[in-house]
């Protein structure tokens, strides 16, 4: 199972074409995994803006397979002992001290279920986006631009990152680093947030629950008064969408859905 969109291999990597700056071997590797190339590649282009701007050296293999979580999900045990054995050795072979990826369900699946099923420790650490950019962040290590008014933005908690590893603070940290960003909470927030209606399958198999799932969690942004409601997972960002523009909400209800890379993307003076 190299990708469970059944797409082409090649086109997952379409984009890295457009930075060259981009390694074969390093320290800092990204794994891109499936949805994000696949389905949310603009933001992947974001990425890399950030990173370049901040002067970060990335490498990347074309030879990644998908991070195994729909095989795993399904019980597809072989297809699973595959994919790790395979990831993990590509990796290794390009030196490897950090891996990170921007897709929750790929890092909840690299640093929970790897480690889990093979019984011992991954031999790098393995990060998410939202780590690297609160390190850039903390570090001045970005220009942004000279923000004349204030912004206010909601921040979603994303299952994969939130209740399945416990990654809350460090996503608001980064927003709080952001000039002209004001942060404030929906009445569900971390341990208890409402989740986007996207995960475990019900999106495919029962899409108008997904939905109306989503509208009650984009109605609880609209009524903290938020233009900006930011997460940080192409499932949640998907489905949140899809379920906005079902609403046809007008201002003063009208808000942006956007993920946290394209937000911090769009303050940056490059």
């Amino acid at each position: 199972m190299r990708n469970p969109y059944g797409e082409e291999e090649a086109k997952k990597f379409e984009w890295v074409s457009e930075f060259p700056e981009i390694k074969e071997t390093g320290d800092l590797v990204f794994f891109g995994g499936c949805t994000m190339p696949l389905r949310q590649v603009d933001t992947l282009k974001s990425m890399m803006k950030i990173l370049k701007a901040s002067g970060k050296e990335i490498a990347m293999s074309k030879d990644e397979w998908c991070c195994g979580s729909v095989a795993l999900r399904i019980g597809d045990q072989s297809s699973l002992t595959d994919i790790i054995k395979h990831n993990i050795e590509i990796f290794k072979n390009m030196g490897a001290k950090t891996i990170f990826t921007a897709c929750a369900g790929c890092y909840r699946t690299w640093k929970k279920d790897y480690p889990e099923l093979l019984g011992e420790e991954l031999p790098f650490e393995v990060k998410h986006i939202t780590e690297i950019l609160v390190e850039i962040l903390n570090n001045d290590e970005i220009p942004f631009k000279s923000e004349e008014s204030t912004q206010t933005v909601t921040w979603h908690d994303p299952c994969h990152l939130g209740r399945h590893m416990n990654l809350y603070q460090i996503p608001r940290d980064a927003l709080l680093r952001i000039p002209g960003l004001k942060l404030v909470e929906m009445k569900r927030n971390r341990k208890n947030a409402w989740c986007c209606g996207a995960g475990g399958g019900v999106k495919s198999e029962f899409p108008d629950l997904a939905l109306d799932i989503s509208k009650e969690r984009i109605r609880e942004a609209v009524n903290t008064g938020a233009q900006v409601l930011t997460t940080s997972c192409p499932f949640c960002i998907n489905n949140l969408s899809d379920a906005y523009n079902e609403m046809n909400l007008e201002s003063p209800e009208a808000i942006s859905i956007i993920d946290i890379i394209d937000l911090i993307a769009s303050k940056i003076d490059l």
